[in-house]
């Protein structure tokens, strides 16, 4: 694709392959296409040039962060609609990822367990997800064993 070229027609790839990394969030193959250097001139750049392997970094860092919160409106959106899956998956990844971030912090403390009070929902799909069913009945399982405990 590209062969040995002078230091300006090299510089001049490079910025014109760091803005096609950062219209395809970072994929490579993708960017390399676009500017028509192969994926291994990239990774020849970045071994060999300080300065563009910083930006290249610098890039990534940028585009994942961009790409997440891309995800988050994505999510946050179908969770307005209703969609109880997107709900329970949210909650066993993200919420599960929080509280361990919060044990390692402070590993003295008990480990966090949260509380997940269940409400009618109005979408008449929400009871066919087996996280709804699973929560529903830990739920019920537990007002049961309450009610069971004020009685003695």
């Amino acid at each position: 694709m590209v062969n040995k070229s002078s230091p300006v027609n090299t510089q001049h790839q490079q910025q014109r392959m760091l803005k096609a990394l950062e219209a395809h969030y970072g994929n490579v193959s993708k960017a390399a296409k676009a500017v028509g250097i192969t994926r291994q001139t990239h990774y020849n750049w970045y071994k060999e040039n300080e300065e563009y392997c910083e930006k290249v970094d610098l890039l990534k860092v940028q585009c994942h962060e961009e790409f997440k919160d891309l995800i988050m409106e994505a999510v946050i959106k179908k969770i307005k609609e209703g969609n109880t899956q997107i709900i329970a998956l949210c909650f066993k990844t993200v919420c599960a990822e929080d509280a361990e971030q919060l044990q390692k912090l402070n590993p003295y403390k008990p480990k966090l367990k949260m509380r997940i009070r269940v409400m009618p929902n109005p979408n008449p799909n929400y009871a066919k997800d087996p996280f709804t069913q699973q929560a529903i009945r830990e739920y019920e399982e537990t007002l049961r064993r309450q009610r069971e405990g004020k009685q003695t």
